[in-house]
């Protein structure tokens, strides 16, 4: 499906929200407009499609919310009596009331459902709502942490009930655990809640028993709420993406959503002090882009919190641009090792998780007696709580003032040189060629209108090499494409399934191989650093899609590569679509620079959906085939690979065992 175009909603008026007793308070109108001015510096905004925002109805609002609670908001109007304002805050844990409010919640819930229904009738490809105020903390009958309605949950009922959807993912990256949205869904398997937030073991705001990994869902929404708590300040680029690859991509291709929202809070971004984590602006592009091809590519963005003007300006400018279809940044350092903390919470929350999906039994068990302390390859479940276990902590009157965490003078210098530094060095290279042919080696009659034609696979390496096209097709030997590429390129990664090709050890070659046959089970034991050999004895779109999140992409963002070359003979046992999807995921990384060589047998059927990833098209996911598969071969497969590889490679961290019980 050709992509359309990205829509983006926002209203002007938006900056009036704020604090009039405490002009300094870190939700500031500030956040929406540097946002919006970085999008523009970019020349994003005249990209998109600008979409009519529009104020929600009260009967789309009370429609999950208590009537009382709108009652009460919309007698706040128009009122200019600062001491009632900060009067009524003081009911709601960490709120501020300014005489706009009422009118701008209400845009907020009402640009949130018109950006949800523009997606879903494919009137826009995708999109992102730049809005505040934010929404996910609101809860039936309270506002909360800023928020007054909750905006995606509103959206997302309103998607259910109005819009003939039967499952929605909402993917909740703001720093901040978003409870209200959890509550609103808890029993309900339409929606999958997943939720990444700083917890301390409930040590952190809200300080919720609920906010943990064991809070899977009730009833019939057992299973579909997932929580991956961190318990660490300091998370990096590797700890998020790692439960992305160990979690939330598998379980979401599993459940085949009909649409994605993203609760977008940049509060994880380098700089906010609220979150005191160091994801770098530039990060915020590839979790974007990880999702953009679920759900057939209906993906709806929608800012929540971050309360570094700098860097969530920077992650929200360059997530739309992903949006846009322009390549994910290449990361600016190597990614190192997970963090202990991290490998704890994704280990919990597939143990909790395991008995719902079968994408989370890739770890081995273990039982009780099995069971060694000095031993490496078991994991424990531990459950650390340091919160108040009577629950939501309640107050007759909540403090309005001196409520958010001042930064000192020296980590102010400091966020502001490493942000400098981030910016500086990110590339942001768009070329406006997106694919490349090699003339007399292959067509492809419905997209030949869309690609450019070169003479020869020289002058589509050198093409690509500088910057006139993003990536390439070519029908040519596997070795000669590498050769070429070798003198142009200092980094490359060679994928290949199941074509058997041979090259020599080369630090600054990385050969993963993945085969289809029991005959080359040996390549197993003599793989090392740089060549990983995969062999699937039963290959299929699940199987392909585990190894790919488990093993291919973990070790292609560590090892982080100039070039990538894709080899295949395009099996007839795995869907054009789980190529696709597999292509658009590795494209992430490179810049973009990718190259499928179809020269071990051509099948136009794979090869054409490969293209038209690359052209930026639509993977139509949900024709994957993933029911009645057994996945017990590929999960040996895959502890078997890391068993090998761990000590090479930081990101192999999670092929540990887990108890029974």
């Amino acid at each position: 499906m050709e992509r359309g175009e990205t829509g983006i909603i926002f209203e002007e008026t938006m900056d009036q929200h704020k604090n009039l007793w405490e002009t300094e308070h870190q939700e500031r109108p500030e956040r929406f407009t540097h946002a919006l001015k970085r999008c523009q510096e970019l020349n994003l905004i005249s990209r998109c499609k600008r979409l009519q925002q529009r104020s929600a109805t009260k009967e789309e609002i009370v429609n999950i919310h208590d009537e009382k609670l709108y009652n009460l908001m919309e007698s706040t109007s128009d009122e200019t009596d600062e001491v009632k304002l900060e009067e009524y805050s003081s009911n709601y844990d960490a709120v501020f009331v300014h005489p706009t409010t009422f009118k701008l919640a209400k845009i907020s819930v009402g640009s949130t459902i018109e950006l949800v229904k523009k997606v879903v009738s494919r009137e826009v490809h995708n999109g992102m709502a730049i809005i505040r105020p934010p929404g996910h903390h609101a809860m039936k009958g309270a506002h909360n942490g800023y928020c007054f309605f909750n905006n995606v949950a509103i959206a997302t009922q309103y998607a259910l009930d109005n819009l003939g959807l039967k499952k929605i993912l909402i993917v909740d990256w703001d720093v901040h655990h978003g409870q209200g949205t959890q509550r609103f869904f808890y029993n309900d398997p339409r929606v999958l809640f997943f939720s990444i937030h700083r917890f301390q073991h409930g040590s952190f705001w809200p300080y919720l028993r609920e906010s943990d990994y064991d809070y899977v869902g009730e009833g019939d929404g057992l299973g579909f709420n997932f929580n991956v708590p961190l318990n660490e300040i300091g998370m990096k680029n590797e700890d998020y993406l790692a439960i992305f690859q160990q979690i939330l991509l598998p379980v979401a291709v599993e459940y085949k959503p009909e649409l994605i929202i993203v609760s977008c809070g940049f509060d994880a971004a380098t700089g906010c002090p609220e979150g005191e984590m160091l994801l770098t602006p530039a990060f915020y592009s590839h979790m974007t882009h990880s999702l953009m091809n679920l759900a057939d590519g209906k993906l709806a963005v929608v800012l929540e919190g971050g309360y570094c003007v700098e860097s969530l300006a920077e992650g929200a400018a360059l997530t739309l641009r992903t949006l846009l279809g322009d390549p994910c940044p290449p990361l600016v350092e190597r990614l190192e090792k997970p963090s202990k903390s991290i490998q704890e919470s994704i280990l919990n929350c597939i143990h909790s998780h395991k008995q719902f999906w079968k994408c989370l039994n890739v770890q081995d068990t273990f039982s009780d007696d099995e069971f060694t302390e000095n031993k490496e390859e078991f994991h424990k479940v531990e459950h650390v709580f340091k919160g108040d276990l009577t629950g939501y902590p309640t107050s007759p009157k909540y403090p309005t003032r001196n409520t958010y965490p001042i930064q000192s003078n020296d980590n102010k210098l400091w966020v502001k040189q490493r942000l400098r530094f981030l910016r500086e060095n990110t590339e942001l290279k768009a070329p406006k060629t997106l694919l490349s042919m090699v003339e007399s080696q292959i067509k492809i009659k419905e997209l030949s209108d869309r690609v450019s034609y070169v003479p020869s696979l020289r002058m589509l390496l050198e093409d690509i090499s500088s910057s006139k096209s993003r990536g390439g097709v070519c029908h040519d030997s596997i070795l000669n494409i590498y050769h070429g590429a070798s003198k142009l390129f200092q980094n490359i990664a060679v994928i290949d399934f199941n074509s058997y090709e041979s090259f020599e050890n080369n630090p600054n070659t990385l050969y993963i191989q993945v085969n289809h046959s029991g005959d080359h089970l040996e390549l197993l034991e003599k793989a090392n650093a740089h060549f990983i050999h995969i062999p699937l004895s039963k290959p299929g779109d699940m199987e392909y899609v585990l190894v790919a999140q488990q093993i291919i992409l973990p070790i292609l963002y560590e090892f982080n590569p100039d070039m990538i070359i894709l080899t295949s003979k395009f099996s007839s046992k795995v869907s054009a679509f789980a190529y696709g999807l597999i292509v658009d995921w590795i494209s992430s990384l490179a810049n973009g620079r990718i190259i499928i060589n179809g020269s071990n047998g051509y099948h136009e059927k794979p090869v054409t959906e490969c293209a038209k990833v690359l052209l930026g098209d639509v993977v139509e996911s949900s024709n994957m085939s993933l029911s009645g598969v057994d996945l017990t071969s590929c999960f040996e497969t895959i502890r078997k690979v890391n068993a090998l590889h761990k000590n090479n490679w930081n990101c192999l961290q999670f092929n540990k065992k887990i108890s029974r019980n």
